[in-house]
């Protein structure tokens, strides 16, 4: 790849193969024959200087198919694929090649100036990252600088006609830190404003979808995750982050309908119910919510003053 014309032609061709029907085995030919993926890195720049956005675009993408490609390649992957374990190496490789390397580029894109089309493929290639497994989401939230200010911007970033938009791909960024993260991945995740707490301010115009997934997880991964402190979820879940929850059960009707498969009721439910499940667990166990057994009810006092706001704003 010598200059910047040939560079964006060559890329475009290898993510046109990625997405072939042929494309794992390109991809497994690709892999062994450039473990390192020296070709693809060397697209984000040199000597400091980053390419033109589509063509960062465009070599964040080619990035992802491999990285894709390498999750998808489990232990027990079969006889058919020999070596698996080299193949699955390069995926490592190519995460720690990237934060090390190239996180410049990274930050870069998810500048606000950054065309929309960019910070997406910025994003879907962190998800990638994640998709690793625990290691490298653990490798990538020690890295990312979590302060870093445009990123408190791309939760607000929505766009109504774009189901792919960057509210839904940054939802999906912070959903993959909490599943393939191990507990002290989804600490840190929890305890950051700018990722979990960032995504409540929206939610109630989000699309069906987006909410289950987030509720879900959510549920799940810190709700029910007894590694996440009672401290951290009551910080979390605020009184505003409940209401804005809430305010799913009143836009929401029967007409739009989601599987639940988590354990807040094993069937298909309407989002209304789905987040009226959701906030019962948050709010009335003490076990997995942010609830206390009061100790001052004769009284009258209250040591839950954020379920107190809550009840008070729904008033």
């Amino acid at each position: 790849m010598e200059n910047a014309d040939a560079t964006a032609i060559k890329l475009s061709k290898f993510n046109e193969q990625c997405s072939a029907d042929d494309g794992h085995e390109f991809l497994n030919s690709y892999c062994r024959n450039s473990p390192h993926c020296t070709d693809l890195f060397a697209a984000l720049g040199k000597d400091g200087q980053l390419p033109a956005p589509k063509e960062l675009q465009l070599a964040f993408e080619a990035l992802e198919s491999v990285l894709l490609y390498t999750a998808s390649l489990g232990k027990d992957a079969g006889p058919g694929l020999a070596g698996t374990g080299a193949l699955r190496a390069v995926g490592q490789t190519v995460v720690t090649k990237l934060l090390q390397y190239h996180m410049k580029a990274v930050y870069h894109s998810l500048n606000s100036s950054s065309p929309s089309y960019l910070v997406r493929s910025a994003l879907k290639l962190l998800i990638a990252v994640c998709t690793q497994g625990g290691h490298c989401a653990r490798q990538l939230i020690n890295v990312f600088d979590l302060g870093f200010k445009p990123l408190q911007l791309l939760p607000q970033r929505r766009d109504a006609k774009n189901v792919n938009d960057i509210r839904s791909t940054f939802v999906k960024f912070c959903v993959a830190l909490l599943l393939y993260g191990d507990g002290d991945v989804v600490k840190t995740a929890v305890e950051s404003n700018v990722l979990l707490g960032s995504l409540f301010n929206l939610l109630p115009v989000d699309r069906p979808v987006v909410v289950r997934l987030l509720l879900s997880t959510l549920h799940d991964k810190v709700l029910l995750n007894p590694a996440v402190s009672k401290k951290s979820k009551v910080e979390l879940f605020s009184s505003n982050a409940l209401l804005r929850i809430a305010k799913l059960c009143h836009r929401f009707s029967d007409t739009f309908q989601v599987t639940d498969d988590s354990e807040i009721g094993n069937r298909s439910t309407t989002v209304a119910s789905y987040a009226a499940g959701f906030l019962h667990t948050v709010c009335c166990s003490t076990a997995n919510g942010i609830g206390f057994a009061s100790k001052h009810s004769a009284t009258g006092e209250s040591n839950n003053p954020i379920l107190l706001r809550f009840l008070t704003y729904l008033h």
